[in-house]
């Protein structure tokens, strides 16, 4: 299975437990400190929307930011979040049709063209988009804490997190994560301390969500992680 295969089973499993979603569903809170659920979808939406322009306008030749600026994008987040439930559902099921048949129309050299998160921001390639959109679906539908459990995460998805987010290693040294459940290591073995469990403890810890929980280190220590 590849990484757009991946990306839509965790979009479909995503989209059912969003709408079942009531106006109070959504605004209660997640498991993201100080976000509601609506915060949290409403973020999933306009991430989706920004990553089909970019795409999108690269197919094109041309280059379109995922955001207009970091600023932007929160009070975007804050914004939709504030629509009735009816209105940000349907936003968010739009975005990801947007997305998958933004996807979709890639050809050729479009697949590495660059783009950019925002203007002068961090780039990243056309390729990376499915993977680092996984990441965004997996680990927010768990923050979501609207029934989906880390036991539901297959661990080849959960790889795909870990794959999207193993940069996030190089900032604590010669640290590696290996996945129990697949037996892969990231990076390749190698010196330094090895951090070890499932691969959906390894993304969750990656992405510093807590409390980190059935992971073991070889120096006695589990390294803490900023949020991602």
């Amino acid at each position: 299975m590849d990484d757009r295969d991946l990306l839509r089973e965790a979009t479909t499993a995503l989209v059912r437990t969003v709408d079942t979603l009531d106006d109070a569903g959504l605004r209660a809170a997640s498991a993201l400190p100080g976000w509601d659920r609506a915060q949290v979808v409403a973020h999933l939406a306009l991430n989706a929307e920004g990553l089909a322009g970019s795409v999108d306008a690269a197919g094109r030749g041309e280059h379109c930011p995922q955001y207009r600026t970091g600023t932007a994008r929160e009070d975007d987040i804050d914004e939709l979040a504030s629509a009735p439930a009816e209105e940000l559902r349907a936003r968010f099921l739009a975005s990801t049709t947007l997305l998958a048949e933004a996807l979709d129309a890639v050809q050729g050299d479009a697949w590495q063209a660059r783009l950019e998160r925002d203007p002068g921001g961090a780039t990243f390639l056309v390729a990376e988009v499915p993977r680092k959109r996984i990441a965004e679906v997996v680990l927010h539908h768990l923050d979501l804490d609207a029934g989906a459990r880390a036991d539901d995460v297959s661990p080849v998805a959960a790889a795909a997190v870990v794959d999207a987010l193993a940069v996030r290693l190089s900032r604590l040294g010669p640290v590696q994560a290996h996945a129990v459940d697949l037996d892969r290591t990231w990076p390749q073995p190698g010196e330094g301390p090895v951090v070890s469990g499932t691969a959906v403890e390894l993304a969750r810890w990656l992405s510093g969500r807590t409390p980190v929980v059935g992971l073991a280190s070889t120096s006695g220590v589990v390294p803490a992680m900023k949020p991602w």
